[in-house]
């Protein structure tokens, strides 16, 4: 049995608790909530994208992370709120090994 499955999966888990940690790190420096979500575009996209739909309303995380500054603490994407960091996916084949 191949160890491939099972080093994938532990990548992506250290990329999402990175992630997360950085989420983290953006509220503490911030002074404000913020939360992740999954992306569902690309960051040259957003100014060109409805604020609302900057979140994947599915919870999928395959276009990217997205750390959301939430001004209004309404856990959503709305006016006034910052895209704090955008992370693309890093695909398996480039992750490091």
């Amino acid at each position: 049995m191949s160890s491939a499955p099972n080093t994938a999966v532990s990548q992506q888990a250290k990329q999402l608790q990175s992630q997360l940690s950085r989420a983290r790190s953006v509220a503490i420096v911030s002074r404000s909530r913020v939360f992740v979500c999954g992306a569902t575009n690309s960051p040259e996209s957003f100014e060109h994208t409805n604020e609302t739909s900057l979140c994947d309303p599915h919870g999928i995380w395959s276009q990217g992370i997205i750390i959301v500054l939430d001004t209004n603490n309404s856990l959503a994407v709305d006016s006034g709120d910052q895209i704090a960091l955008y992370q693309p996916v890093i695909p398996a084949d480039m992750s490091p090994r």
